[in-house]
């Protein structure tokens, strides 16, 4: 009698006190992963945080010596590009903050980053009369003190493609000629929108067509008002 009680309790479940505990290397994983995604975040809020400062720099002005040392600096990078570049930095800091592991996102950042430089590329292709990559002052090359020549202009009037749009833009326009890097341009900005909107060019053309009749109607009706307004006025 005794050895069948003894079975029986032998063969009782054992309580959740006597369950196997997660092993060290289990832990360690864990807390590793739990350190890595609060790195993430910290990264993350700080380029949001930067990208903001950076707003207030370029649109407004703001940030003291340091803010102008920085608008100075990104408009002779990027020329015009860089009134892009603070929005970019914004919204897509936060999107990632709500897909970290997102790879389709990534991508999209990385074109969005690439359609920025060829606008800057565009913009200074623009403005040249020709590349300077092969052109000399008294034996030396002009190329590098041409860079540095679009940098401080870019930086000071806050138009063209400042050092960034300028190299790339030399490299096309020496190859191509002006007009052909243009329509290389082009045709790559257009093939960067295309993938990163995911949407036919010609969906994109019909969608701006759309707005634009739209906002003409609106600017036609507010038009007709004020004019019906002031023949009201004439005839009192």
């Amino acid at each position: 009698m005794a050895q069948g009680k003894q079975s029986t309790q032998n063969r009782r479940p054992k309580t959740s006190s006597t369950r196997r505990q997660p092993s060290k290397a289990t832990l360690t994983k864990q807390k590793k992963a739990q350190a890595a995604k609060l790195k993430y975040e910290i990264v993350v809020i700080s380029i949001l945080v930067l990208s903001i400062f950076v707003m207030m720099c370029v649109y407004f002005g703001l940030g003291g010596l340091f803010g102008a040392w920085l608008r100075k600096m990104m408009f002779g990078l990027f020329g015009i590009s860089a009134y892009i570049l603070p929005l970019f930095l914004f919204v897509g800091t936060t999107f990632k903050i709500f897909n970290q592991n997102n790879q389709r996102l990534n991508n999209k950042l990385i074109q969005s980053f690439f359609l920025i430089v060829i606008i800057s590329a565009i913009s200074h292709v623009r403005v040249i009369s020709a590349s300077q990559i092969d052109k000399s002052l008294f034996d030396k090359s002009t190329f590098y003190p041409s860079l540095i020549n679009y940098f401080s202009i870019s930086a000071k009037e806050q138009f063209a493609g400042g050092f960034i749009g300028g190299l790339i833009g030399d490299i096309f326009a020496f190859v191509l000629g002006r007009n052909g890097a243009m329509i290389i341009y082009v045709l790559i900005g257009l093939s960067l929108l295309i993938l990163i909107t995911e949407q036919s060019f010609f969906e994109i053309i019909k969608w701006i067509g759309r707005q634009l009749k739209t906002f003409g109607a609106y600017i036609g009706s507010a038009f007709n008002e004020i004019i019906e307004a002031r023949r009201a006025h004439v005839a009192e």
